[in-house]
């Protein structure tokens, strides 16, 4: 898990912070997956936060965040 938060914090290619819901730069891969990091921030709370329906975070965190820490996992598993 610390591998992980280190990925995100530092992220250095910065496509964690390129990757971001549509006209909201402010809600990007990096932040949403640092706060889902344990301990986890609810989607009720990331909705107050950020003005934004769950279903929107939830479905970008899915759509986009999923394949960004798949594709870390999977280049840190070869290295």
């Amino acid at each position: 898990m610390e591998q992980i938060q280190q990925w995100a914090k530092l992220d250095r290619t910065k496509v964690l912070r390129r990757t971001y819901i549509r006209d909201r730069a402010d809600v990007n891969a990096q932040v949403l997956i640092l706060k889902r990091l344990p301990p986890e921030t609810n989607w009720q709370i990331l909705s107050q936060e950020f003005s934004l329906p769950i279903s929107t975070l939830s479905s970008f965190y899915q759509r986009k965040c999923i394949p960004l820490l798949k594709e870390f996992y999977e280049k840190s598993r070869v290295a």
